[in-house]
């Protein structure tokens, strides 16, 4: 494996032929520091980070083939944590040392860890659940709630002590918690936090509760409990709960994943994990490390959900086509924090091309209120690996401004995991006016084609320069949550508009959305070429349990206006249209228990049905995917009750084809009483027979020597032809 250089860059101040005006500054020119990654100045680093004190330790996911020997990693201050597959290890030591560990034998890649992000009565109404609940009327042969599943959430926080996770004892439904922000043990085998099973979390009311309020929201969606006459419970409330506090870094999350499963065999139970959580780092074609831990870890009765993410009108991506000698660009919007009262401002580009074809990238630094930018030299060539770091302070002699800017790249001529040419840049800066720029240019005669994500999920720009362009719609599903090839991807659309607050306030939201696609939804494809989302579910606007930690805003259940206790507000997000299919998935398990992601993945396509809002869908289409949740269909398909189970929904108004055996029934209500009409065909298109048809009603199939026979169905203004078997 070719090893990684650290140096530093060359900053510069010149002029550019551009659509817009901009100044020209002064030339300033840094000497270029070398660092060879060798074992010998590995040593060298690791027994000063021993000798040193307050060492900063960070998680790290490796990829490692047979030669790999833990053993080796003790010698230089690093330690094996755990084993998460053959080939995917996470391992801990000193963060200043991680640049030497390619130099390890065996191991073939380490990635570094990122933040991840959180991505939540009429949802359960409008995806068929309160039928499958026993709610409404079906043929199912029982009513399914989730018992003897076990649902497992990867979140922020957990209120264990909210009634949406107590039973009808009073007692928790979490078997077990593993907060992995809580230091205070005992240490586990993952060398990270604190796990408590059931009855620990009992004795500790305040164990995995925290500020950032959002896996209470998710976990009540999935399996809330249902308490008296409350609406507000979940898709599963008879399932039995899991939960990890992650850090923040998706690093962690993987081991998170291997432990609820764990759990799981311990408990012999079904399980299906939800995961709210998303980046736009990485490949975004199932190759990233953790798409290859998901992928592995998941199987017969191991399934994973995940969220699309909320970055469908963000316009994260860009696409850019490269002809020889042709160059383009894009800005990447900064995202500013606020850390320790200091507000810093955050740029990220992650870069992915083609395998094999090279290009040069020449980053610039512009205020945007100016119009000054520094070029960074020397340009940066993908024909060899290498990391480029360094900090410059800027001097602007129009404006008077002064900035401190630290700028980090890493080129990959041949990334290990998935032989593409990849390249990521990122600056800190303490100037809200300035963006990161990049362009890039290839000399080779093949056309290369390169997609572009802002990290910090906000917009890609042109900033009307010459050369450079916006960002589009399109591959914005986010890695972590939506990328895996085994995941359940899902989006968000909105179900609910008008929310009556506690206080008697009404929230009236905007009436061109509903049971629409929300637009912050993120759309596909993944860049391998498959359809994401999956299915789409209710996200906007969901009520669901409320932290004692949350804030007043948009409280819709407050029991004691004295006590932050079981409350329930409503938000929105594709964060919450996932544990609506994860539930669903869990109603799934509990029919069968064996139940691989694949056929999962295939019945919910298979049950989804469409609407006037997501109009007829191509078997492609990057919004919707397969369209909206139907619960009851995918119940009756898990179950065999019926083989075909139909829905059309029209002007509002729900209308439902189910067949039994040689009958069909048609559900639904109607404007003015309006019957639906129902004509027969042969395979080859000859009519067989029509009629008129009452709703509710045992209609027999034509007697005809064929078992299979074409259905069309006319409901106002609105047709469509099923498929039918005897």
């Amino acid at each position: 494996m070719a090893k990684l250089l650290f140096v530093l860059v060359i900053f510069g101040l010149i002029s550019s032929s551009t659509a817009r005006d901009a100044r020209l500054g002064g030339h300033v020119q840094l000497n270029e520091n070398k660092t060879v990654l060798s074992k010998e100045n590995f040593k060298k680093a690791a027994n000063q980070c021993k000798a040193a004190s307050g060492v900063k330790k960070i998680r790290v996911l490796a990829l490692v083939d047979s030669t790999f020997n833990s053993s080796e990693l003790e010698e230089y201050g690093w330690i094996l944590l755990s084993r998460v597959t053959d080939d995917i290890v996470t391992i801990e030591g000193p963060a200043e040392t991680a640049k030497y560990l390619s130099t390890i034998n065996g191991l073939r890649y380490s990635k570094m860890p990122q933040r991840v992000f959180p991505q939540m009565d009429s949802a359960r109404k409008q995806s068929y659940i309160d039928d499958v609940h026993g709610v409404g009327i079906s043929d199912l042969p029982k009513q399914y709630k989730g018992n003897g599943v076990l649902i497992g959430i990867l979140e922020t926080e957990f209120d264990t002590r909210h009634q949406a996770f107590l039973d009808s004892t009073g007692k928790t439904r979490f078997v077990a918690i593993w907060d992995q922000n809580d230091p205070t043990g005992p240490k586990n085998e993952y060398n990270l936090g604190t796990i408590k099973n059931s009855t620990e979390i009992m004795a500790d009311s305040m164990f995995a509760l925290n500020s950032h309020v959002h896996g209470t929201w998710i976990a009540g969606l999935a399996a809330g409990s249902r308490v008296g006459s409350n609406p507000y419970y979940g898709v599963a409330p008879d399932a039995s709960l899991v939960g990890v506090c992650y850090t923040g870094e998706d690093n962690d999350l993987v081991n998170g994943i291997k432990w609820i499963f764990s759990v799981a065999d311990s408990l012999k139970m079904p399980c299906v994990i939800n995961m709210s959580i998303g980046t736009q780092i990485g490949p975004h074609d199932g190759t990233s490390i953790i798409d290859r831990a998901i992928d592995a870890l998941s199987g017969n009765g191991r399934i994973i959900v995940g969220a699309a993410g909320n970055d469908g009108d963000r316009r994260v991506h860009t696409q850019l086509t490269l002809n020889r000698n042709e160059t383009k660009g894009t800005w990447i919007t900064p995202k500013p924090y606020t850390e320790n009262g200091v507000e810093r401002v955050y740029a990220g580009v992650d870069i992915w091309g083609k395998s094999g074809i090279y290009y040069s990238a020449s980053f610039r630094i512009i205020d945007k209120s100016t119009m000054v930018y520094h070029v960074v030299q020397p340009t940066i060539s993908t024909t060899f690996n290498r990391v480029v770091t360094d900090t410059i302070f800027l001097n602007d002699s129009v404006s008077g401004k002064k900035d401190t800017v630290f700028f980090y790249a890493l080129a990959e001529r041949k990334s290990e995991l998935n032989s593409k040419v990849h390249l990521q840049a990122f600056t800190v800066s303490t100037n809200p006016d300035m963006m990161l720029g990049v362009s890039f240019t290839h000399s080779s005669t093949s056309v290369d084609t390169l997609h572009v994500w802002n990290v910090y999920k906000n917009s890609l720009e042109s900033l009307g320069l010459e050369g450079y362009y916006d960002a589009d719609t399109l591959f914005s599903i986010n890695e972590v949550g939506g990328t895996a090839k085994r995941n359940i991807t899902v989006g968000a659309y909105c179900c609910k508009l008008d929310v009556l607050k506690w206080n008697g306030v009404l929230h009236d939201g905007d009436d061109k959305y509903l049971y629409k696609i929300i637009p912050f939804s993120s759309h596909g494809p993944t860049v391998d070429g498959r359809i994401k989302p999956d299915i789409c579910a209710p996200g906007s606007d969901i009520v669901g349990p409320l932290s004692r930690a949350g804030d007043t805003t948009n409280i819709v259940v407050w029991p004691d206006i004295n006590s932050t206790a079981n409350r329930y507000s409503f938000t929105a997000g594709t964060s919450l249209a996932a544990p609506v299919v994860a539930g669903v998935v869990a109603l799934m398990l509990q029919v069968k228990p064996t139940l691989t992601p694949e056929d999962a993945k295939e019945v919910l396509r298979l049950s989804a049905y469409e609407d006037d809002a997501t109009g007829i869908l191509s078997s492609e289409d990057i919004v919707w995917g397969a369209g909206k949740l139907n619960a009851l269909k995918a119940l009756q398909m898990v179950t065999g009750v019926a083989r075909n189970v139909n829905i059309l929904k029209t002007n509002g108004t729900d209308f439902s084809v189910r067949t039994l055996k040689n009958t069909i029934i048609v559900s639904g209500s109607f404007a003015g009483k309006i019957k639906p009409e129902l004509l027969w065909y042969t395979l080859n298109g000859k009519l067989i027979t029509s009629q008129y048809v009452d709703v509710d009603k045992i209609i027999h199939i034509p007697q005809t020597a064929s078992q299979v026979m074409l259905l069309k169905v006319k409901a106002q203004h609105r047709e469509k032809t099923f498929l039918i078997q005897k």
